[in-house]
């Protein structure tokens, strides 16, 4: 059951939203305790903890608020295409794709 777990989260990993990413890394988490695996359960926690680290930049900076229309669908387009990658670029891990 672990290890399909596991291979159920890789997969939903390779979707782009924030969301299938959280909840990616929790079944990956599941799946290594369940096999008893630690490596693989330390690095999905990890990833899970650097998201969350990703959307408290997001918060801090006040996106929702920001007072030009432009400006939120300019980024909302290019976070549409891939959430995962924005959030690192905005956070300041990553390019913007």
């Amino acid at each position: 059951m672990g290890r399909l777990l596991w291979e159920v989260g890789a997969r939903l990993r390779e979707q782009h939203s924030r969301l299938e990413l959280e909840r990616a890394l929790l079944l990956q988490v599941y799946g290594s305790e369940l096999t008893g695996h630690s490596p693989t359960r330390m690095e999905s926690i990890d990833l899970w903890v650097e998201l969350g680290r990703w959307e408290e930049a997001l918060k801090r900076s006040g996106f929702k608020c920001w007072p030009l229309a432009s400006l939120h669908e300019e980024a909302c387009e290019t976070r549409a295409r891939d959430e995962h990658t924005w959030l690192q670029a905005f956070a300041g891990r990553a390019g913007l794709p």
